[in-house]
């Protein structure tokens, strides 16, 4: 059985002032609030997220437009070829390879969370990109 704070029964009740909890508050049904509600663990940034066209092209290291947020980067295949590579990375040389000397398939979607200011390096055998999308975080 639940345990109530005095002055608050189990049917309702009305909190004037604030109300501090510690740990975890659990909401079986419906939680109204009749003004602003402030929660300090995150910030929501759905409605501001922009959405980039890179021009990402084989064997040339580059970055972003937009160096000051993390983007999830969507790559997909154009023709498949015999080989790809992808390396990020916070420098012009990326060293954190993704993927190595894959074998591409045409149609394939590649995506990747690409740090604030990284550089990204792809490179393709025979390998062409037939869209290229980056996702504000």
């Amino acid at each position: 059985m639940p345990l109530f704070n005095p002055g608050i029964d189990s049917t309702g009740g009305t909190i004037t002032g604030s109300l501090s909890i510690a740990n975890s508050l659990d909401v079986a049904n419906t939680l109204t609030a009749g003004g602003d509600a402030v929660f300090n663990a995150g910030t929501n940034t759905a409605g501001s997220a922009p959405a980039l066209t890179p021009t990402f092209a084989s064997g040339v290291a580059s970055q972003l437009a937009d160096t000051a947020r993390d983007y999830i980067v969507y790559l997909q295949i154009g023709t498949a070829g015999t080989g790809f590579t992808l390396a990020i990375g916070p420098t012009s040389t990326p060293a954190n390879t993704i993927f190595a000397s894959a074998t591409p398939v045409s149609e394939e979607l590649i995506s990747f969370r690409l740090p604030a200011g990284w550089f990204v390096k792809w490179s393709g055998t025979g390998t062409t990109l037939a869209a290229q999308i980056a996702i504000g975080c």
